[in-house]
């Protein structure tokens, strides 16, 4: 990111993801990875948000810490294990116009699952369906970064309080993003550049996050995931044109 403006646009879509995941949980991926394709290939976004998401995640799971329970999340976990693989194998080796093609894909097809099956708090889900979940989420994770939308919706399914909703998934999300980055690290996609400029958008982390976080109960957040989840769509279209 040599350019100026181009980190100034940068900067603005990470505290714009950070601020989005503060207040849902989740959302960081799905706003930087449709965003920033506009400014930098596929193959160039997906490591640089795998890495600035650590930092993201791990700030948001510090202020929500008291609701932490790790063992509600080992279903999704022994998922993740096999699901990180795949999908990293799939952006190392494809081209890019194919992975963005796919990406676009994924996303209209994520937002699209956000507005027709919206999150139901408490509405139950069987344990099985964590695995599952796990392993889907791995995938998109692992190629994409936006692998969240199968974990939302099965822990958002389970009859925990809004704190520790977030706060499992947050764990989740911390715990694949560091083993996703182990896969980047193998296939050669990682770069001391690339943590360069991840170090300079650090502030944006930070600052996106922590109002995110503080801002949790003053928005409407099912009116807010329709807005988002919309632009997302119209997005995806973008990316395919």
């Amino acid at each position: 990111m040599e350019v100026p403006l181009q980190f100034a646009f940068t900067a603005a879509i990470i505290v714009a993801g950070s601020f989005l995941q503060g207040v849902t949980g989740f959302a960081f991926g799905m706003v930087t990875m449709s965003l920033l394709p506009f400014l930098m290939t596929v193959k160039a976004a997906t490591p640089l948000v795998a890495v600035l998401a650590v930092p993201n995640a791990a700030s948001i799971l510090w202020q929500t810490r008291q609701g932490t329970d790790l063992r509600k999340g080992w279903g999704l976990l022994s998922g993740l294990v096999f699901g990180v693989p795949i999908g990293v194998l799939f952006i190392a080796k494809m081209d890019n116009a194919i992975v963005e093609k796919a990406l676009a894909v994924v996303l209209i097809s994520v937002a699209l699952q956000g507005l027709l099956l919206p999150p139901k708090v408490g509405a139950g889900m069987r344990p099985f369906w964590g695995p599952v979940a796990g392993l889907l989420g791995g995938m998109i994770g692992g190629a994409f970064n936006i692998g969240g939308a199968p974990i939302v919706v099965y822990v958002y399914r389970q009859n925990w309080s809004r704190e520790t909703i977030i706060a499992v998934m947050q764990t989740v999300f911390l715990i694949s993003m560091l083993y996703r980055l182990t896969f980047y690290a193998l296939t050669g996609m990682l770069s001391a550049t690339l943590f360069l400029n991840c170090l300079l958008l650090l502030p944006c982390i930070i600052v996106g996050s922590s109002l995110g976080v503080r801002c949790q109960h003053k928005i409407d957040v099912p009116r807010l995931r329709v807005v988002v989840n919309g632009v997302l769509v119209v997005l995806g279209v973008l990316l395919l044109t």
